[in-house]
């Protein structure tokens, strides 16, 4: 023990890689599905009775917006970015089922700038995105340019549900209404994630442009 004590120790560092063209790639650990709690019985000495239960589904999909920069950069809350820079989501599944994917962008008016599905044609009316089970942290195939966000404060909002919603659900709704308190009362099952950013000012890059 004290030959072990003195010996040097290692920390592990976390890594990733990263793919810009078609996809960027990031390693995660995988999401703990059941937890379990040990208690003392109420009766028979030193013994243990388990308790605990499933993880809400909600829980087990997890989504993230990166800026396509060198470095790569997660959009976290109160970021800065530029509106012609390029934006992709990477995504983890750790349940049976797949979910169902919304990304959008609401500028200070409450208007929404696409990112996931791509909303390229007006008469169009995309479905959510299908995000398989994977207890790996993937990439959308796709990035996103966000078209005509004007300068200023930018919330993105991410809504996971179990079933597929279309982009009309939400171009429909008044902009008082896409308040992410609004949401979540008209989805209670869906997971919504907002993160405050802000535009400003930079030259830009190339990318998909959503509307």
């Amino acid at each position: 023990m004290a030959r072990l004590d003195k010996a040097p120790r290692r920390v592990r560092q976390p890594a990733w890689t990263v793919l810009l063209g078609g996809a960027t790639g990031l390693a995660a650990a995988a999401a703990v599905l059941l937890a379990v709690w040990l208690r003392p019985a109420p009766e028979g000495g030193g013994t243990l009775a388990p308790r605990g239960g499933e993880v809400e589904w909600a829980r087990k999909v997890g989504v993230e917006i990166w800026a396509i920069e060198a470095p790569l950069r997660r959009i976290a809350p109160d970021s800065t970015f530029s509106p012609g820079t390029p934006l992709v989501a990477t995504y983890s599944n750790v349940d049976s089922s797949p979910a169902w994917l919304l990304a959008f962008a609401l500028d200070a008016t409450n208007e929404v700038h696409w990112l996931y599905p791509a909303f390229l044609d007006p008469a169009s009316d995309p479905v959510a995105v299908r995000l398989e089970p994977s207890v790996v942290q993937r990439t959308l195939p796709d990035s996103a340019v966000l078209e005509g966000l004007p300068l200023g404060p930018v919330r993105f909002v991410v809504l996971v549900a179990r079933e597929p919603i279309r982009i009309s659900d939400i171009e429909r709704l008044a902009p008082a209404e896409r308040e992410p308190d609004r949401l979540r009362a008209r989805w209670p099952r869906a997971r919504i994630d907002v993160v405050p950013a802000r535009a400003e000012p930079d030259p830009g890059s190339s990318g998909r442009k959503a509307r």
